[in-house]
Parts: C-alpha cells; structure tokens; sequence
C-alpha cells in the first residue's frame, strides 16, 4: 500500500490532492444525492400520513428501513468520492533529488532505452497523444468493497418498496417485480465491484511539440505545461497487483509539476506504440535518459521488448515513515465523520423498530381522548328514540314468529332478534342473519361519528346489541357489545370470500376485545360511540376507547397488534346507519345521535 501511495505521490502535481473522483462525477453524485434525500423526505412524510390516516404505522416503519440503507449508502458513496489525500511532499524529495542527480546505484539507466529520433522526426509538429492512461488509485480495492458494500443492501431494499409505496401486495405482478428488481442490482451491485477491481484507469491527453509538454488528466481540467528544460528525470517502476496483474508507472519529474502513466501487461498495441513514441521524444527533446530505480533489486520480467517488468520501488525508510504518518493522520480524520456517521446510521436502523410503534401508541393514546371532542362537534342527527318515529320502522310479532319485534316503548326504541330454527335462519331476509334484527335510518352516510345507548332487559342472561355503521344492501358494518362478558366486536356481513375459505362463521371478525368499561348484568346501561372515517373505525363505550380496525395493504412487521388488520379488503366508504340486536337478543336503544367529523386528507379527525 506505501508502494502505490509513494508512486501516486510521484505521479502528482505537487500542489494536488488526490481526489478519488474527477470533479464531473463528484457534482454528478452530490446533484443525486439531494435527489435521493428529497425523495426519501418525500416517502417518510407520505408514510407518516398515510399511518396517521390509516392508523397502521407499518409502512412507515419499512420506509424507515430502506431510507437507511439508500441515506447510508448515498452518504457514504459521496463521501468516499471527496476523500483527499496530502501527500507528503517533502518526503518525496530524496527520492526525487536521487533520480535528478543520476546516481548511477540508486537510480540505474534503464536496460532498454528509447531509440533515437532522427533530424526529420525531431522537426516534426506537435504530437497528440491520447492511449495513454492514468496511474491507477491505491484506494481503488476499497472503493470497490466499499460499492458492494453499500449498493448490495441499497438493491436488496427495493424489494420492501411496494410496502413503502403502499403498492396492493395482492397484485402478484407488481410485488414479484421489485423482488426481481432487488435480485437483479444485487448481482449488478457484485459485478460493478469486480469491473472496479479490474477496470483500467482513463485515458491522459499529452501534447508534445518544440516547446514542452502539455497534458491534462481529464478534459474539463486546464493543461499542465512544461517547458523541455525544466525536465529534471524520466524513469520508470514496475508493480504487480493481486488484481490488475502486472504494470509499469512512467513518471516524468519537471519540479513544479510531475506526469504519469502507466501501462499494464495486457495493455493493447496502441498504447504500446504511444508509449515508444512518448518515450523517444522526451529523451531526445529533454536529455534526460530512461532510468529504472529499481533495477538493482533483482531479476526481472522482461515483456514486451523490455518496457515492462515487475521490479519494486526502493522506497527510503524516511519516506516510508512519513507515508505511514500521513495515512495515520488521514485515518484520525476519517473518524471524525465515520463514527457519527456509523451511530447515526444505526440509531436510524433501530428506530425501523421501535418508532412506528411508538407513533402507534401515540396515537392510540390520541384516539383514547377523542371521544370528548366527538360528542362536542355539530350533531348531524339526533333521536332521543323516546317517542315514535318515521326514522325507524315498527316491526311487530307475526304468525311466523311471535317474538320478533322492533318498536318504540316505555320511553326507549325496543328491538327483539327472532327465533328461528337453524334453517330458517339460514334463509331468513335480515342482512345480519336470522337470529338478528336491524332498523337502518333512510339517509347514506360517509365519515361520521354515531352514538347511541343501549340497555340490557332485565330477564335477560345473554344480549348482542349495537351499531350498525355502514349498511349497503346485504353488506354491512356492525359495532356489537356482549355486556354479560364484558367483550366487543366489530364484524362485517357478509363475509369476505377469502375469509370463509379459513373461517367457516358467516361474519368477518375485524376487531375484537373485552374491556371493564362495558357495563356488565342484566339491565345495565351502555353508551357506545363509534367513529367511522374513511378506512378507519374507532370503538368506544361510556367514553372509554376500546380499540380500532384500519384495513392495510401493509402487514404487520414493526407494529402489533395491527397485524390482524392486514388481508382484510376495504370497508365502503359510505353506508346507511343504525341498530341492531342479534343471536335472539332483546335490547332497548336512546339517544341515538351521529355527529360530523372531518375527513382525510385533514390531519384532525374531529
């Protein structure tokens, strides 16, 4: 490593840093890398919404998890590109001073010297020459395991992005396409690393006429210009890499500035021709002979008519130190930015996990204090349900069935489920079931928030009873409290057709729990509130929350329990609503009152 940062060092203008990008590409990534921040700003502020609409922060904890990775990723990639290097100049002139003086020990002429140019040759015009490349970097391994390293789990990401964007997973072509699309970088991710290993450096442009040389290294950069007289050695290293297989640096020393280029083993025809004619040029116009500074350190590969080799660089002990200093000094820098870097960059992977479910339960606590604001916003209906009402229908015993009955007494809207026999339930009209018993008011509505209280008979030892929140024909949303168990359930008839292929029952189970909120005996008094808005439904009795259901597209990974809301299909978006008592209940309703709420996009859900 010391090697190839002397030979770097060597190759350099003596007022560089060593840049491990070109300009172009260091403005090209920083002009992507804000791309990417806004974007992935952009994904965490439509996730955010999205949880607080929805009430499911599972999406937001995957974007959380792959805006780490891509941030991270992009941080870093820029960041390795803007490494500088400052190389220390006065270690290097030693070793510079030994090749300019032509110690005949330390610094050798070359076995193969260029031909000499003919008088002809020597007037000719200026040359261009544009096959040659540049010395390649010493951090050029790094930065490749550094590419895999960052861009493989980047890839691997874009596997989570239909839970990020909130794709339907049920879409088997959409969701096996991003996986395809993971895979596939990934392995393009593993083949950028090996072209990088293995890549060849660009190409210089290099201009020789009467007067000097002229380069640059790449064509947005000014040409460097030198005079012939003010060459003051041209010689050449050999080196082997684990990598790039054999290859010679080319230096030329001019004091105020120096060129170089080298030239591999498999190096084409082209550039060993520009590389005979260069060589033969500046001998003859600077007077300065080829030497090989490390050709007393053995034998050497001879290859293509001697211009390469694979000698070592006799680096003095003073240089090497100095080098050693530099890169401990570049070491202790780096950690300045590595170490928060690493402990931000992990502070963002573990709030993937714990963040969405502390937004959840933040929530969940908002949602326990809405009831008060509720019952407080304009009333878009109201039945106290103490006297009879065309809103309601009277539903009296028949021949059929003596027991079913729905109408207003003693102060209250009384409703009786029927008894049936099983098959006759099982044929029976109601759209909950034959064992229920449902009074709908006329009018559709969206989001809104319904409330009404419920009694329990006193004979009773068993009630079903409670709101039925969105009814479209045979479909509908009904809240239900069992006061004798202290339990609750929210349900939707019929049931999805996915969910009866695994749960024979006739109802879809949404949301279920118990709760001491929920007065329990025969003859107790339940005020339930239930608030419906858009594909979110929170349940609440005598003012204490219950719970909550949000259909999602997002399963629950990073936050529970809003796992079992996922698989569900979305609720309708608006419905008639009203009462019901079911499975040969008996129960007495007033107070029945539905309240306006605000809808989404609006952040307040009152």
């Amino acid at each position: 490593m010391i090697q190839e940062q002397v030979l770097s060092a060597l190759a350099s203008n003596p007022a560089d840093n060593a840049h491990t990008a070109p300009p172009r590409i260091r403005r090209l990534l920083d002009a992507v890398a804000v791309l990417i921040l806004f974007a992935l700003l952009w994904l965490l502020w439509q996730a955010s919404l999205a949880g607080w609409q929805s009430g499911n922060w599972n999406r937001l904890g995957y974007t959380l998890f792959v805006a780490t990775f891509i941030a991270g990723g992009a941080f870093l990639l820029v960041r390795l590109t803007r490494l500088q290097v400052s190389w220390p100049e006065d270690a290097l002139a030693p070793l510079l001073t030994t090749l300019a003086t032509g110690d005949g020990e330390q610094a050798p002429l070359a076995e193969h010297q260029p031909a000499p140019m003919t008088a002809e040759e020597l007037d000719a015009n200026e040359l261009r020459f544009t096959r040659l490349r540049r010395l390649s970097s010493p951090y050029q391994r790094q930065i490749a395991m550094a590419v895999m390293g960052l861009t493989a789990p980047c890839m691997l990401s874009l596997m989570w992005m239909p839970y990020v964007l909130g794709l339907p997973l049920d879409n088997d072509l959409i969701f096996w396409s991003f996986w395809a699309l993971g895979i596939v970088g990934f392995i393009g991710s593993l083949v950028a690393m090996v072209i990088l290993l293995q890549r060849k450096k660009g190409r210089l442009t290099i201009i020789a006429d009467a007067a000097g040389l002229h380069w640059h290294r790449y064509p947005q950069e000014p040409f460097t210009v030198v005079p012939w007289d003010a060459v003051r050695s041209f010689f050449r290293v050999g080196h082997q890499s684990r990598y790039n297989g054999t290859y010679v640096y080319f230096l030329v020393d001019a004091g105020e500035a120096r060129l170089g280029w080298q030239i591999l083993t498999n190096s084409k025809d082209d550039e060993y021709a520009e590389l005979e004619q260069l060589g033969r040029i500046i001998v003859a116009r600077s007077g300065k002979p080829l030497r090989n500074p490390s050709a007393a350190k053995g034998s050497t590969h001879q290859h293509r008519a001697s211009w390469t080799g694979q000698p070592l660089l006799s680096v003095p002990a003073e240089t090497r130190r100095a080098f050693k200093a530099a890169n401990r000094r570049a070491m202790r820098k780096s950690w300045r930015w590595v170490v928060p870097m690493v402990l931000i960059y992990l502070l963002l992977a573990v709030s993937a996990f714990f963040l969405p479910q502390w937004v959840y339960d933040w929530q969940q606590s908002y949602f326990a204090g809405l009831a008060p604001q509720v019952v407080a916003a304009p009333l878009l209906y109201h039945n106290a349900l103490t006297t009879p009402s065309a809103d309601l229908p009277a539903i009296q015993p028949t021949a059929q069935n003596q027991y079913v009955q729905a109408g207003f007494a003693n102060g209250a809207y009384t409703m009786t489920a029927p008894k049936l026999s099983p098959h006759e339930a099982q044929n029976a009209p109601d759209p909950i079931g034959g064992n229920s018993l449902t009074a709908l008011l006329p009018r559709p509505y969206g989001n809104v928030a319904v409330a009404v209280t419920v009694q329990s008979t006193p004979h009773e030892s068993y009630m079903e009873a409670g709101l039925v929140l969105r009814a479209n024909g045979p479909n509908l949303l009904a809240f239900a409290i069992y006061p004798f168990t202290h339990q609750w359930s929210l349900y939707r008839y019929p049931a999805t057709e996915a969910y009866l292929q695994s749960n024979p029952p006739s109802s879809d189970i949404l949301a279920t729990g118990a709760s001491n909120a929920i007065n329990s005996g025969a003859g107790v008094v339940n005020r339930l509130l239930a608030v419906v808005r858009d594909q979110v439904v929170l349940l609440y009795a005598n003012g204490h929350y219950l719970g909550s259901f949000a259909t999602s597209s997002v399963s629950g990974v990073f936050v529970r329990p809003a796992s079992y809301n996922f698989g569900h299909p979305p609720i309708a978006t608006s419905g008639k609503v009203g009462l019901f008592v079911g499975d040969e209940s008996s129960a007495a309703f007033s107070d029945f009152s539905i309240y306006a709420i605000s809808s989404p996009p609006a952040l307040s859900y009152v």
